[in-house]
């Protein structure tokens, strides 16, 4: 059973971050320039996801969700593959990591 909603407010603490950085690093949207549409697109995530979280913890006792270990073990696997991509991109190159990547994705899926 999840007791808070982890895909909102995952996107929630994201978006807030993007934001802050946009307006403090980049100017936000006072000037147009490099921080104008990170500020409005994390703006509008950051409304959404708000809002997306509000529902879902209004709809808690409904949404009863319980993650099998299948579940978790290819969410696990899914987020090492994708880290070793960050990590293994300079030494490989993008063409090699992203065969890897996209071959062990296929292989979760199949199992």
């Amino acid at each position: 059973m999840r007791i808070i909603p982890i895909t909102p407010l995952f996107l929630l603490i994201f978006a807030m971050f993007i934001f802050g950085w946009s307006i403090t690093q980049y100017g936000g949207i006072s000037q147009y320039g490099a921080g104008f549409m990170p500020c409005i697109i994390s703006g509008l995530l950051l409304f959404l996801a708000a809002i997306d979280v509000a529902i879902d913890i209004k709809h808690r006792h409904r949404n009863k969700v319980s993650l099998t270990f299948d579940e978790v073990k290819a969410l696990l696997l899914v987020i090492t593959v994708v880290l070793l991509f960050v990590l293994l991109l300079d030494i490989l190159g993008f063409v090699i990591c992203s065969f890897l990547l996209l071959f062990i994705l296929i292989k979760i899926r199949g199992v």
